[in-house]
């Protein structure tokens, strides 16, 4: 519930995607996809960094995703 309440929210603020570090099992089932994320740098890229568009598709296929500042430690 809190994953389709957060998707909900940004959907009504009109947000182009969503990106997550996670489990892919876990995450494809609310349409996040590996394949997505792929262009994108990030310290985390890698198998478990996902993104879902929220419109029809994603307008650009790559670029830097930075994380708060309090998430550095972890990369």
């Amino acid at each position: 519930m809190l994953v389709d309440e957060s998707l909900k929210q940004a959907r009504e603020q009109e947000w182009e995607a969503v990106f997550v570090l996670g489990d892919p099992a876990y995450y494809q089932r609310f349409g996040f996809r590996v394949d997505l994320a792929r262009g994108f740098s990030s310290p985390y890229a890698g198998p478990h960094f996902m993104a879902l568009s929220l419109g029809a598709r994603l307008r650009i296929s790559g670029g830097r995703i930075d994380y708060a500042p309090a998430f550095a430690s972890l990369g």
